[in-house]
C-alpha cells in the first residue's frame, strides 16, 4: 500500500468510491461526496492532509483533514440537486 497527496486526476475516483461507499448508509442517497467536493476549496482545507492510500494503482482508501468542522457546513450549504464530479 501506499499513502500520497491527492491530486486533481485523482478527485472524480475520490467522489465515486466516497459516494459508493456511503450510498444510503446514513440517509436515502448520499451527499459525501459532494462535502469533498466543496471542501477542496474551503479556506479549511489543508491540501497537504488530504490523502490517498493505493493498493497498486488502485484507489481504496481516502483522508482529509481540515482547520475547523465549520467549514463542513459551508460546504454542504452549496448543496446542489443533482452533482456529479469532474475533474479539473
Amino acid at each position: 500500500m501506499n499513502f500520497r497527496l491527492e491530486q486533481p486526476k485523482d478527485y472524480c475516483v475520490v467522489e465515486n468510491l466516497i459516494r459508493e461507499a456511503f450510498w444510503n448508509v446514513y440517509r436515502p442517497g448520499y451527499t459525501e461526496h459532494f462535502v469533498i467536493n466543496q471542501y477542496r476549496t474551503n479556506p479549511d482545507f489543508i491540501s497537504e492532509l488530504d490523502l490517498v492510500i493505493e493498493d497498486g494503482n488502485k484507489i481504496i482508501d481516502h483522508a482529509m483533514l481540515s482547520k475547523a468542522i465549520g467549514g463542513i457546513a459551508r460546504a454542504l450549504s452549496r448543496k446542489r440537486k443533482d452533482f456529479a464530479c469532474q475533474n479539473n
